[in-house]
């Protein structure tokens, strides 16, 4: 099981939920905005995905391959692994500006292991038992912009498992005293069911209590991937929802990566 499925498999079993396809966004931030279904390409080997969705796409990409290093004790009780990824794009608006996005990964695992002690006919004694005993992840993000907003934008997402076995995901969006703080939101509806349903999930964005755009990385039911979707505002200035527009692209591809695992 990739510690993606276990991340999604906490979340059903603590959230039971409806398995609707799109995450629930506030009707005030919806009226404001527009609404715009992600359209993807495969743009080749070395390269990310092609993200398209309203006036943004991606133009040039280049993605380095996955390094996963990793180490056990004698007995094999043990295991540590640190796995690093870069990627870069260039995304461009309707308007003929660009955001160049530079993008690094570092997630670190840790996890016990049962020993095989005895085996008597169909029977199998074992010591210790197989489970993650520390996951951390860190995305790194820098964007620079040619739009009338200048200057470089940085983004931290991390997302660990806690204390209490749950993966919680933190992360900003943040220039000199300007921060917009990232969310991680999903179509969780208690219902008082029981059974086990995918939910949609995303991200939203925002500033002093103002959301400022939503990106759907994930929708509901088996086929989640295929449903993504992005919100902006119609008011906003454009400068910001390009940077904005090439943050939900670089989270897009993370995310597609984690669930790849």
């Amino acid at each position: 099981m990739t510690v993606w499925v276990a991340v999604l498999l906490v979340a059903c079993m603590a959230n039971p939920l409806a398995a609707q396809k799109k995450i629930s966004v506030n009707k005030a931030f919806q009226a404001a905005s527009e609404e715009w279904p992600v359209k993807t390409k495969f743009q080749g080997f070395g390269k990310i995905t092609g993200y398209f969705f309203g006036p943004y796409g991606v133009v040039t990409s280049k993605r380095k391959g996955q390094t996963t290093t990793g180490k056990s004790n004698f007995m094999g009780t043990k295991s540590q692994s640190v796995s690093e990824l870069e990627f870069s794009f260039t995304l461009r608006n309707g308007r003929a500006d660009t955001a160049r996005v530079y993008a690094n990964y570092y997630g670190k695992e840790a996890a016990s292991h049962s020993f095989e002690l005895l085996t008597l006919g169909d029977v199998t004694i074992s010591s210790g038992e197989d489970a993650i005993t520390n996951d951390e992840k860190v995305f790194l993000v820098s964007i620079n912009t040619t739009a009338s907003d200048t200057g470089r934008w940085a983004m931290q997402v991390e997302r660990n498992l806690e204390a209490d076995g749950i993966y919680r995901t933190y992360g900003m969006l943040h220039r000199g005293n300007r921060q917009i703080d990232i969310r991680q939101i999903g179509s969780f509806e208690p219902n008082g069911g029981l059974g086990l349903k995918i939910p949609a999930l995303g991200y939203e964005f925002v500033e002093n209590n103002h959301t400022l755009g939503v990106v759907q990385y994930m929708g509901g039911g088996m086929a989640g991937q295929n449903k993504k979707f992005v919100w902006l505002r119609k008011d906003a200035d454009p400068s910001i929802n390009l940077v904005l527009a090439a943050a939900m692209t670089a989270l897009m591809e993370w995310e597609l990566m984690l669930f790849a695992r």
